[in-house]
């Protein structure tokens, strides 16, 4: 986009907690890897047209220091803005609403790229999925890993009819995501008991080796590692106590 029609562009925006009325070239230049006045946490208030959005995406992927996005974009500005985040290794939490009818494939397409980029954590998708797209996106993720830690989709327009297909793939593919839609509260909560279900048997799971470890490093017997008293005896015993 032209430096000068970059300049006429405003946007009201949400800027590290502080509202602020910008150009996109203010914008751009923030968000520069060399800006003196880096942009951690933006809320664009408003719709961003395409050609803006492609701006937008490009300084994207060079930018090091934006960690949460709250945007609302057309189909394309979509799509550029999901290619961006395959190179961006900043963004932690991404909330993106999509402003107009997109075709369902689109959607599917963009929602597939956003949950497999290695550095994003949380996202919250408001694109009109629907139950058809939901059951495309489990489709297409089933030989694909999720790097996500939340997924929010309870405003997107599925049911249990969609639900189910999306959450068995979430449980499998990416094994600490916390999914929640509309149509199925508990399944937050399921999915948190799968995750901390498998974090304590992970750490079960290296104690037993530690222990392992320390009983076979020395001649010390493996009940000593585990009772206290019998590590007192055999320490009387080696000194003569």
């Amino acid at each position: 986009m032209p430096r000068k029609a970059a300049a006429k562009i405003r946007f009201e925006a949400l800027i590290n907690g502080k509202s602020q009325n910008i150009t996109l070239t203010e914008l751009l230049l923030n968000l520069a890897p060399e800006s003196s006045k880096p942009i951690r946490r933006l809320y664009l208030r408003d719709p961003v047209e395409d050609n803006a959005a492609k701006s937008f995406a490009e300084m994207l992927k060079t930018t090091t220091s934006l960690e949460e996005l709250s945007i609302s974009l057309k189909s394309d500005g979509a799509s550029a803005l999901a290619d961006a985040l395959k190179t961006n290794t900043s963004l932690k939490t991404l909330h993106l609403w999509n402003s107009c009818a997109t075709p369902a494939e689109t959607k599917v397409a963009i929602a597939v790229s956003l949950l497999t980029t290695s550095s994003l954590e949380n996202l919250n998708l408001h694109i009109g999925l629907g139950d058809v797209g939901a059951t495309a996106l489990a489709e297409e993720l089933k030989e694909k890993r999720v790097n996500l830690k939340t997924l929010n989709l309870q405003h997107d327009g599925i049911t249990a009819a969609g639900d189910g297909a999306l959450k068995t793939v979430l449980a499998t593919r990416g094994a600490h995501t916390i999914f929640t839609s509309g149509s199925d509260r508990v399944s937050l909560r399921e999915l948190q008991k799968m995750r901390n279900a498998e974090i304590k048997a992970a750490r079960e799971r290296e104690e037993r080796e530690e222990s392992d470890k320390r009983a076979s490093a020395g001649s010390v017997p493996a009940d000593v590692v585990k009772c206290p008293a019998a590590a007192s005896r055999v320490t009387n015993r080696i000194f003569g106590r």
